[in-house]
This record gives structure tokens, sequence and C-alpha cells, in this order.
């Protein structure tokens, strides 16, 4: 199968889609519902997206520094990311998930990203394209304590 006749994997590999994501499950415990998501990042296309206009030393450069330190931990091409979290149901506006079970996997090719994804068991056309509805992330930052 081709890469590029799959829109959300030819958006992360050819235009501007910083990342992609996959609900891989959802679950409960002890009456709270869970999501299991799984999703690739372009570090470099994500990077200059949230640091652009910010100059060295801005405080706004520190802060995605520090909520986003996946991204400049180390120097390679992509990044996956497996989690855990609560569901967002939006019925509060100051709603947040809490992220859980945290896992960081560093890749420098493609086809080891793609490799990682088959070995998950994961359909490559089921990937989400960028903020979609329910995504953690687009509301929530990953910083680790």
């Amino acid at each position: 199968m081709k890469l590029n006749k799959i829109p959300v994997w030819n958006g992360l590999i050819n235009y501007d889609y910083t990342y992609i994501a996959y609900l891989i499950m959802e679950y409960s415990e002890n009456y709270t519902p869970f999501q299991k998501w799984f999703a690739v990042y372009d570090i470099k296309k994500r990077r200059k997206l949230l640091d652009k206009d910010f100059p060295n030393g801005h405080w706004r450069l520190k802060r995605n520094m520090e909520q986003n330190n996946f991204l400049y931990a180390k120097e390679e091409k992509y990044v996956v990311l497996e989690f855990d979290s609560t569901k967002i149901t939006r019925k509060y506006d100051n709603e947040y998930p809490i992220l859980s079970k945290k896992k960081v996997t560093y890749f420098s090719y493609l086809e080891d990203v793609l490799s990682y994804v088959e070995k998950k068991g994961l359909r490559l056309n089921s990937f989400l394209p960028p903020y979609v509805e329910g995504y953690p992330l687009n509301i929530r930052t990953w910083k680790e304590k």
C-alpha cells in the first residue's frame, strides 16, 4: 500500500500535518472512561509550528520546550507517543484530560515508524488528522514531572 494514497499519511509526509493520531480503544476503570491513543509526530514540523515568531530566550519558547519536551529531547525525525487518557466529554469548559501510562519512542526513518505501527497491529488508513475532536493533546500538554 502506498502511503501517498492514504490522505492522512500523505499530509504527514508531504504537507503540513505535524502529527497524526490513532484511537486504539476506549475502556473504563472504576467508572472512569479512558482512551488509549497512539500518535506519530514529525518533530521538525511540530517544532517549527510551535516555535515560529519566538526568538531564543523568549518565554513562550521556553514554555514550549517544557510542555512539549518530547519534541526537544532527541534529534530524530519522528516520535511516537503511546498513552492512556481520561476521555474528554466537554461537559465543562475547564475539563482537562489526565494522561497516564506514557511511552515515547524515537525514530530516524519513516520505514522504522511503519514497521513499529505494523508490529502494534494498527491499520494505516485508520489514523486521524491533526486537531481531530477528542484528541487529548489538543488541549493538554505533555509535561513530564
